[in-house]
């Protein structure tokens, strides 16, 4: 530091990625029982919820929250809980060293585990879970 020269004067460090936070994930969503209803979901998914659970926690009926979340999200209720489960398995795969079945009973994804083969299967969505869990052995 006195005078003297530096092995590497610049060295490029890649971020991981652009983490979201809780604060800036929101929905503009007029709709006060469907702004709850994804408000619940995004802290829940993770818990093992289902679609029942999310209409009893709210009370909206299960056609109107469909109808709605098409409408703001383009997805149905199911596909908002996988998606988010999905997006959180994705957030542990980069930035911890847990393995990945460790990680999808985390996200409640272990409907969707991998196979001995290394295939995942038993879900209809597990298609959607493959390349998250592939991403687990590029990482090591």
């Amino acid at each position: 530091m006195h005078g003297e020269r530096l092995a590497e004067p610049n060295q490029l460090v890649l971020p991981l990625g652009i983490s979201t936070r809780q604060s800036t994930d929101a929905v503009a969503i007029e709709d006060r029982w469907i702004a709850a209803a994804l408000h619940f979901i995004r802290e829940n998914a993770c818990r093992g919820i289902n679609v029942d659970i999310v209409t009893q926690n709210i009370d909206v009926p299960r056609s109107t929250l469909d109808r709605q979340l098409r409408k703001y999200l383009g997805r149905t209720p199911q596909e908002e809980i996988r998606h988010v489960q999905i997006t959180r398995a994705r957030e542990l795969l980069l930035t911890t060293e847990l393995p990945a079945e460790h990680i999808a009973d985390l996200s409640i994804l272990s409907s969707c585990m991998l196979c001995s083969n290394g295939s995942v299967a038993r879900h209809p969505e597990s298609f959607l879970v493959r390349p998250v869990l592939e991403e687990s052995y590029t990482r090591r």
